[in-house]
């Protein structure tokens, strides 16, 4: 079987990663941080290393900044519904994933936010868009539909002209990517553990700087303050309420150690794979690869086929050992964008264990399809 759907989660993991989880389950698997005997304490040690290597990964010198989530969804949840007030406007970009879009669209319809969606990330559409009363930017690092990359730094510096954070979407550049503050500008930072960072389902991250404080998306028990029925407000504790995901956040701490020491070549060799990629399907008639203007992309590909909707596709490829994705992506934004609302697009996403004999693999197997057709 041949993995092109990295874009929704990376397959297989690095060893270290299988390795660390294991050792939790079957090691240390104790509640962390929820009682003084040498288990717990040592789970806790391994979450707080966790911390502490996304915090070196993100060039940050205060780990508690980060507070860990369920997924990238999740993260951003946790800032937009943390955030926000009641008669606040957000700015959100062009090619938004639903774990934006969704949030938003349900505070506007309940009146709780007014919400200005560009049609572009250009610099004077952001300013234009800009209101009295706009507290928020949010933008994706990179569309998980066409791969194609935004200048996050561009975009922070313009909201920043006024005053506006921005909250950056980092599921496709998180472990491919620089996406510390530094590189992007963002003052909110949201990532998954499952995708580029090389760890396991059900792992996140979000970043918070100094000086912004979020609501809690959720209550409960955090270990400290346990003589308080009121949530704790200091950082990470505040934003962690319940029993931590010990096997996911140990793996994840192993990912982020790979990646941090091989991301120049996880970016060049995804995108080496990627650019052969998009050569290779400039040559086949009837397929239309999609993209809305940038010239830089992550591992991201994603295309149409003339006389076959993206399923049919996505099933023939299947049924040949290939697995892509078709349909929408939860993206309907950025599909609306490039027409493809109504036929959806099937999407190829490579990470670093794919290779250009796959690649020609499936190139092979679209000819067959393109023959099928005619």
């Amino acid at each position: 079987m041949i993995y092109f759907d990295n874009a929704a989660t990376s397959f297989p993991k690095i060893q270290e990663a299988y390795k660390a989880a294991y050792s939790a389950m079957t090691e240390y698997g104790a509640n962390p941080g929820r009682s003084g005997h040498s288990l717990s304490i040592r789970a806790a040690r391994a979450v707080m290393s966790c911390r502490e290597e996304l915090a070196q990964h993100l060039k940050i010198s205060e780990p508690m900044r980060i507070a860990f989530t369920y997924s990238a969804t999740d993260a951003l949840n946790t800032a937009i519904m943390g955030l926000l007030n009641r008669g606040e406007r957000v700015i959100a970009g062009p090619y938004e994933h639903n774990a934006v879009m969704r949030p938003l669209k349900e505070l506007e319809k309940e009146g709780q936010i007014e919400l200005t969606v560009l049609k572009t990330t250009d610099s004077e559409e952001i300013r234009s868009a800009v209101k009295p009363n706009t507290t928020l930017g949010v933008f994706s690092h990179a569309s998980n539909v066409t791969g194609e990359i935004t200048d996050l730094m561009r975009v922070s510096r313009v909201l920043g002209e006024y005053g506006i954070p921005l909250l950056a979407d980092c599921a496709q550049t998180a472990g491919v990517l620089d996406i510390s503050p530094q590189a992007t500008g963002a003052k909110l930072i949201a990532m998954p553990g499952h995708k580029g960072l090389q760890g396991l389902h059900g792992t996140g991250a979000l970043y918070i700087a100094e000086g912004y404080e979020l609501r809690p998306l959720r209550y409960g028990g955090t270990g400290s303050l346990s003589e308080s029925m009121y949530q704790p407000t200091e950082m990470p504790d505040a934003l962690e309420s319940g029993t931590q995901n010990l096997v996911g956040l140990a793996a994840l701490c192993e990912g982020v150690k790979f990646v941090g020491g091989h991301i120049d070549e996880i970016r060049e060799y995804e995108g080496f794979l990627t650019d052969n990629l998009r050569e290779m399907l400039a040559e086949l008639s009837g397929i239309r690869v999609l993209r809305t203007g940038s010239s830089e992309y992550v591992g991201v590909t994603a295309f149409t086929i003339d006389g076959c909707t993206s399923g049919e596709a996505a099933d023939f490829l299947s049924e040949n050992g290939i697995c892509v994705r078709g349909g929408l992506h939860c993206a309907p934004s950025i599909h609306s964008i490039l027409g493809t609302l109504s036929t959806g697009a099937v999407r190829v996403s490579v990470g670093l264990f794919n290779t250009l004999d796959e690649i020609k693999a499936l190139v092979s197997a679209l000819q067959r399809l393109l023959k099928s057709l005619r």
